[in-house]
């Protein structure tokens, strides 16, 4: 309270008033000594000037910075490519839960307060599976893929939002060092064809609501030859073909991997190998395509781990 606002108290208000300052500093006085010990004050100012990471180059202003303490990886010590670190964590946890799933029954309309209609899914319970099972779809999604023709060091697109069939396909190529060319869903059709004819793709991964965008770009896909369409229950009418391109639902890749060869292998990947080709939205111009390398994922996965370990 201002001196103003005290003047204006009665006598008996101001006597309160100077009573509870009393009490409050008598507590603060008694108290203090308790909160320091258990708070230790001197330990947060030594924490605060600990110098954590030093410039590799210290002359040089532009230089990168390190960590300076060096502090151990764990089993990611010597991991160099995503398919040694998932490996990891199907030795870790092979009987966990690695990946769930709702099924769709069907979809309502909702009214907002605002007026505006929005459509809302009516979603099942999660169905999960564990490490160890999805390490045997990644199995089979892979020699699908080879039995249909990709190889090693050849782009394959993925056009669809984020669903298991997506990381399925996305684990099984960079296992087999298939590079995995990503281009949003919400592309406009020229988004969608320049990065589909920068990377030279033959093959594409997309969700069966998208091919109708992808059938308008029919004829100006010089190298893509096959698609793989991953289905959705909400749509029973068949696909259409789309010109010169080969269709292969998704559900049929599990089956393709389970017949064919089993010798029938991708090439182990390095640290160096290209593993993801993501292109941007597109919002300021043409998508862009930034390259990342199987070291550069697992080096950020590793950074991560420095901080919360999980392994």
């Amino acid at each position: 309270m201002s001196n103003r606002q005290v003047a204006q108290l009665s006598p008996t208000q101001q006597v309160a008033l100077g009573l509870l300052k009393g009490v409050n500093m008598v507590y603060d006085v008694i108290t203090l000594p308790l909160y320091t010990a258990l708070q230790a004050p001197w330990k947060h100012w030594q924490d605060s000037r600990q110098i954590f990471a030093r410039p590799i180059i210290p002359e040089n202003p532009h230089s990168p910075w390190a960590r300076k303490q060096p502090c151990s990886l764990g089993k990611l010590e010597n991991i160099q490519t995503m398919d040694q670190l998932f490996r990891v964590a199907i030795e870790e946890y092979p009987d966990h839960p690695a990946m769930g799933t709702r099924e769709v029954f069907g979809e309502e309309e909702e009214t907002q307060s605002d007026g505006k209609v929005f459509k809302k899914l009516i979603l099942g319970d999660y169905k999960w599976i564990t490490f160890k099972e999805m390490n045997e779809k990644i199995e089979l999604v892979g020699r699908g893929l080879m039995s249909l023709g990709i190889r090693p060091r050849e782009n394959i697109v993925i056009l669809a939002d984020t669903r298991q069939e997506w990381m399925l396909t996305a684990q099984a190529c960079l296992r087999l060092n298939i590079p995995v060319v990503t281009l949003y869903a919400t592309l406009g059709e020229e988004g969608i064809l320049h990065g589909i004819n920068e990377t030279e793709a033959q093959f594409l991964v997309t969700s069966q609501d998208l091919l109708d965008k992808l059938s308008k770009l029919a004829g100006r896909m010089p190298c893509l030859r096959t698609v793989i369409y991953m289905e959705s229950p909400a749509m029973k009418v068949k696909p259409h073909s789309i010109e010169n391109i080969k269709m292969h639902p998704f559900s049929q890749l599990e089956m393709l991997g389970n017949s064919a060869d089993k010798n029938l292998k991708g090439e182990t990947p390095t640290a160096d190998d290209i593993a993801i080709i993501m292109y941007t939205s597109g919002s300021t111009g043409v998508p862009k395509g930034v390259m990342i390398s199987q070291g550069n994922i697992v080096a950020t996965t590793k950074g991560f781990y420095t901080i919360v370990p999980f392994v």
